[in-house]
């Protein structure tokens, strides 16, 4: 007796049926959270968005997916070469980061960066879900795996939704 295989096969519109959010959804809920830039109430995620969208990419080519994968890149560029010297990562010596300053909104919790320190963000106030920084991170980057881990949550929050569909 020969066992039956069974497969399943997903791709973008395999949660349709189990009426999941659409990518357009998570896109509009992506640009609602995050925090805020620095002097203003648009939240960093919008910033991206518009950024995207004013260097020529199309609305249909700016996703949820776009707005991380710059959230990413940024962390990568915050990064250290070597972490003891403070170094920083070999993609920031040939880039300008001063039109970046507007989205790190947050502060050193104590003022000094030291094994175990916290982020205000935004700058100057107390951020409950603020992490220790036990990695030797640097605060750009650390302020970026916030930002990213708020999205995250977001999205999955709004994805558990589905999570157990049933008919």
């Amino acid at each position: 007796m020969k066992k039956k295989a069974e497969i399943f096969l997903f791709g973008a519109g395999a949660m349709i049926d189990w009426k999941g959010p659409f990518t357009d959804e998570l896109t509009k809920l992506t640009r609602e959270y995050g925090f805020p830039i620095k002097n203003s109430t648009t939240r960093i995620t919008e910033y991206i968005y518009n950024r995207l969208i004013d260097s020529g990419y199309g609305e249909e080519e700016v996703s949820f997916e776009s707005i991380i994968n710059v959230i990413e890149e940024l962390s990568v560029y915050y990064s250290e070469h070597n972490i003891k010297t403070q170094t920083p990562s070999i993609l920031r010596t040939f880039l300008k980061n001063n039109e970046l300053d507007v989205i790190l909104n947050f502060s050193i919790k104590g003022g000094k960066r030291k094994h175990g320190y916290r982020l205000q963000i935004p700058a100057g106030s107390e951020y409950n879900m603020a992490k220790m920084a036990y990695q030797d991170e640097n605060p750009n980057q650390f302020f970026l795996q916030h930002l990213l881990a708020l999205i995250i949550t977001v999205i999955n929050e709004r994805i558990s939704e589905y999570a157990y569909h049933t008919d």
